[in-house]
């Protein structure tokens, strides 16, 4: 029998290694049967090449004749270890990917809520006339004179008006009914566990179908941040772009 050198050994690690992980990660996405077939093939090919007889090998014998052989051997399977270490690095990105999608998404409701209660801090210092503070009106009058660099203009009578009724006075900035960032959204009386006068959130983002709104006076919350979706948001906007 022909004695393994300590360079042989060194090679047939190096190769059962490298086959290990290239197949491993991949076996929940591929079929294991055939996978260990294609190991053991290629690992009795490994082996023949290792322990064929003297006369079978370059007469040398060097590592490097090995090296060759090896390679060879598995040179027939090639493709299928190229593919699965394709499967393998394009599984994990897109698991990356994914992982930074879903915390992003989480992140931002969080940033959001953290900015409002920075916003809420600066605002609640200021007086509105014809505002009381805490109400749903004060906040969206706040934010759309933050936002807009300059207060937010009133009807000439000096009045703001029930929350119910700010895009029929509003004579300044177009209106619809889809949400848009950087808009004031009207619920009408009674509309989505709004109350008899109405109700005003301040659109602050839009992700994959969720509009992210601030507001006051929710459920006696002031100031509150929701995550809305087709079903309960506002029929009307104001849009200060």
């Amino acid at each position: 029998m022909t004695i393994i050198t300590n360079k042989k050994i060194i090679v047939l690690i190096i190769v059962i290694v490298l086959i290990t992980c290239m197949t491993m990660p991949t076996f929940a996405a591929t079929n294991k049967t055939s996978i260990f077939s294609k190991i053991f093939s290629t690992g009795t090919s490994i082996i023949n090449t290792i322990f064929a007889p003297k006369n079978q090998q370059n007469e040398n014998g060097n590592s490097g004749n090995l090296l060759s052989k090896i390679l060879n051997s598995i040179k027939g399977e090639s493709d299928f270890f190229s593919n699965l270490s394709q499967k393998l690095f394009s599984g994990l990105f897109n698991i990356k990917l994914i992982s930074d999608e879903a915390g992003n998404i989480g992140n931002l409701e969080e940033n959001i809520r953290e900015k409002t209660r920075e916003r809420y801090n600066q605002y609640i210092n200021k007086t509105v006339e014809g505002l009381s503070k805490n109400q749903c009106t004060w906040w969206a009058y706040q934010r759309a004179t933050d936002y807009l660099g300059y207060a937010y203009p009133n009807k000439s009578d000096g009045q703001f008006g029930t929350a119910k009724n700010w895009d029929n006075r509003n004579t300044n900035f177009e209106s619809g009914t889809t949400a848009k960032v950087n808009s004031i959204g009207v619920y009408e009386a009674f509309e989505d566990g709004a109350g008899i006068a109405g109700h005003l959130v301040y659109v602050e983002a839009i992700q994959d179908g969720k509009v992210y709104v601030s507001e006051c006076n929710w459920s006696g919350n002031s100031p509150n941040v929701r995550v809305l979706g087709s079903g309960n948001l506002p029929s009307k906007y104001i849009y200060l772009d």
